[in-house]
């Protein structure tokens, strides 16, 4: 199950934190144990790898008056998480560049070594020996969502990262374009993504920007995307949300019945012994059309599947 949730890691993390404070051993088998350890240092491992191929692009592209932000695995593993190891990366990278820089991304990659693969939609495939490279220039498609490129990088934000100055989606907008990437994959679902949210909530619960969640994401179209995945990250992970977030980011009063209602029925039965949300069909597509806010969005997501 932690496997398949990709949060080995974290449960490593957690029992060995358990045996230090409480200065006994976890009675676990051997072999799952060992299992879960070896997960944590190549989890550490390969994240540190992609970091460095990240670090070399970040100033080649600097050289070339290039900006980019480093999306999803590899920039919360250094910034949401106590250490890097506790958020899994796959092979690949994720960085979000201005599309108008596109030609002169794409040059510079492949004299890094980094070869073509093809374009899909909003994203440019590369590869170099085991690493892969996604070229974002929007977090989604643009028919699939209603996001604002302009406003997020007008509010991204330059941090520091082990001696790196490195621009980053401010927190609210990270947490907005994680939402829709969950909304985006759903049915299929993985437990790490929803720690993301968690992580992001945990570490910046008395400064997030709850007015500016709330008008973005009614004007991105995604209240009840960003109102289930609260919901949900409140009831399975008891995340520190504050009081009154459900009168602030509030879809909907039908759509908001419905969502709570699906909810109620599945959040003790989440998961099948397949691993998959014990939703049925139906059930399962009238939450993609009421994590939408408008109609119409919910229609061309099906239309294009």
């Amino acid at each position: 199950l932690a496997n398949h949730h990709r949060c080995s890691a974290l449960v490593y993390n957690a029992f060995s934190n358990l045996k230090e404070s409480s200065h006994r051993d976890v009675n676990i088998p051997n072999y799952i144990w060992e299992g879960l350890r070896n997960y944590y240092y190549q989890s550490l491992a390969k994240s540190f790898r992609l970091w460095q191929i990240f670090i070399k692009i970040k100033d080649a592209f600097n050289q070339s008056s290039i900006p980019c932000i480093p999306l999803k695995g590899i920039i919360l593993a250094r910034t949401v998480y106590p250490n890097p190891a506790l958020r899994p990366v796959l092979a690949d990278l994720d960085i979000l560049i201005e599309e108008s820089k596109l030609a002169i991304a794409k040059n510079k990659l492949e004299a890094m070594g980094f070869k073509f693969l093809k374009k899909e939609s909003h994203v440019l495939l590369f590869k170099k020996e085991w690493s892969l490279l996604e070229l974002h220039t929007r977090i989604l498609p643009q028919w699939v969502n209603r996001v604002d490129m302009k406003l997020l990088w007008a509010r991204a934000q330059r941090i520091d990262i082990e001696g790196s100055k490195i621009l980053t989606l401010s927190p609210e907008d990270t947490l907005l374009s994680l939402s829709l990437q969950l909304r985006n994959d759903w049915p299929y679902f993985h437990l790490f993504r929803l720690c993301d949210i968690n992580e992001i909530i945990t570490k910046y619960s008395q400064f997030l920007d709850w007015q500016y969640l709330a008008k973005t994401a009614q004007q991105f179209g995604i209240k009840g995307t960003l109102y289930f995945y609260l919901q949900l990250c409140q009831s399975l992970l008891a995340s520190p949300l504050p009081m009154d977030w459900n009168k602030i980011i509030k879809p909907r009063l039908f759509w908001r019945y419905i969502l709570n209602k699906l909810l109620e029925k599945n959040i003790n039965q989440l998961f099948s012994s397949f691993l998959q949300p014990m939703m049925t069909r139906r059930e399962s597509q009238f939450l993609k059309i009421t994590m939408n806010d408008y109609i119409w969005d919910s229609l061309k997501i099906f239309l294009h599947r």
